[in-house]
């Protein structure tokens, strides 16, 4: 489908019906490309976008959230738009000291990520700006939270959660409630997603 050159490349979200971003590191910096995997096409979505990680894509508001360093100490939550004219503004969300914030864009439009201080899972709700708190969600306490997938309903999320001490995969009610951890430290998981009608 696509070739480069340079360091490293690798598919950094899917995006719309066949077309996925591509996160291409060379001597010269970084570039997001958008490929369609049915055409071929490749088009420049960000010329210079160093030091970027952990993209999701917001289908809704074709957007695409991701983490990146803006200094040794300064890391930023930032989105931009999927199909914009390249280069694609940056929108900051949030600026933190943490280096593992693993946000992870959901249906409304609200940012999971890792709370700095490795106190487990907070939202960032839709449109909210570099000054907002977010709200802590945690709920398995304390601990680095990556957040996984989603529901169709948006009921249920699916998270990683990361202590000194162990890991597990974890679902748990989006607005509260219920939490289960279906696999720990002893066990190797890879959580694929939710199965429609599943309870």
């Amino acid at each position: 489908m696509w070739s480069g050159r340079g360091q490293l490349a690798f598919l950094a979200t899917a995006l719309r019906d066949d077309e996925v971003l591509v996160y291409l590191l060379q001597d010269s910096g970084s570039s997001l490309l958008r490929l369609d995997a049915r055409t071929g096409d490749v088009a420049l979505v960000h010329p210079d976008l160093s030091l970027a990680r952990d993209f999701s894509y917001d289908a809704a508001r074709d957007e695409v959230v991701f983490a990146r360093a803006l200094s040794p100490t300064v890391y930023e939550v930032a989105s931009l738009r999927a199909h914009d004219p390249s280069p694609a503004a940056i929108t900051p969300r949030w600026r933190s000291s943490s280096d593992h914030l693993m946000p992870r864009v959901l249906r409304d439009g609200a940012i999971g990520l890792s709370l700095p201080g490795d106190h487990g899972l907070g939202w960032l709700p839709r449109g909210a700006s570099v000054q907002s708190t977010p709200a802590v969600f945690a709920p398995r306490g304390d601990g680095s939270d990556a957040l996984l997938s989603e529901s169709d309903d948006g009921r249920w999320i699916a998270l990683r959660h990361t202590t000194d001490r162990d890991e597990s995969v974890v679902v748990a009610q989006r607005r509260g409630g219920l939490a289960h951890a279906i696999a720990s430290t002893d066990q190797v998981i890879e959580f694929v997603g939710f199965a429609g009608g599943a309870r």
